[in-house]
């Protein structure tokens, strides 16, 4: 990251021309969205044979952090949905969330009518995915 921090302009100028031709083309080569997946212990103190007493972190590196938190900055900005979206965005929480959606229910079940919630748990979304 210290060549980025401390880079000169052409180095801007360069990672600029090569965001602008994946953005241009729509393509990123996989190479450079290679990650390592390293399990992360939750509790140290419980029984680390168990699969639920991990989650995974996600090593990239660090041009492709640089080009996510380009996208993430456009994103922000130019989505109309980004008011109904809590995940990847600063100052929200799922305490947000579950806020609006109690305000959402307590709203339709004041009027009498019935309300009907679907509900997904990703705990284990890491052991589902084909990598």
């Amino acid at each position: 990251m210290e060549a980025f921090i401390y880079g000169c302009h052409r180095l801007y100028v360069y990672l600029s021309v090569l965001f602008n031709i994946f953005a241009k083309h729509g393509y990123i080569p996989s190479n450079f969205c290679r990650a390592v997946l390293l399990p992360l212990v939750k509790n140290k103190n419980s029984n680390l044979a168990d699969v639920n007493n991990y989650r995974a972190i996600d090593i990239s590196n660090a041009i492709t952090k640089l080009l996510e938190e380009v996208l993430m900055k456009h994103l922000d900005c130019v989505n109309e949905v980004d008011d109904y979206r809590f995940g990847l965005k600063k100052v929200f929480s799922t305490g947000t969330c579950t806020h609006v959606f109690k305000q959402t229910v307590q709203y339709y079940r004041q009027r009498g009518s019935h309300v009907f919630c679907c509900f997904i748990y990703f705990s284990k979304a890491f052991d589902n995915v084909n990598y």
